[in-house]
């Protein structure tokens, strides 16, 4: 990926990249920042997407996350996580087809390389 924690203004940025990028581990500690650091409405929301996006991946700690998260959160929020998570994957299966993924963590090259095979 080529980037480094100091590349970073804020813990928050670095911590978004990672996740963002299909780091796993990074993901819950992601969900993790945005609840405690947050405050708006939505930080439940993208907790969530994150958590369940992390699962996906097959990250063994993100059941138990996911399942906390979830017993706090409406139907409707989980209705718009669901729909973030769709959007991210979508956009992963968009940079699979151009062949941009040069810069996603092996966890996640690994869980669309099983999916197409």
């Amino acid at each position: 990926m080529g980037k480094y924690r100091n590349d970073f203004a804020t813990e928050y940025d670095w911590l978004a990249f990672c996740a963002e990028h299909g780091m796993s581990d990074h993901q819950i500690w992601f969900a993790s920042h945005i609840m405690t650091s947050r405050t708006d409405e939505n930080r439940a929301v993208e907790a969530y997407k994150w958590v369940m996006i992390a699962e996906t991946l097959g990250n063994p700690y993100a059941v138990n996350v996911s399942g906390f998260l979830r017993t706090s959160m409406t139907e409707e929020q989980v209705a718009k996580a669901d729909l973030l998570i769709d959007e991210w994957i979508a956009a992963r299966d968009d940079d699979l087809l151009n062949n941009r993924t040069d810069d996603w963590s092996m966890e996640l090259k690994q869980k669309f390389r099983s999916a197409t095979q």
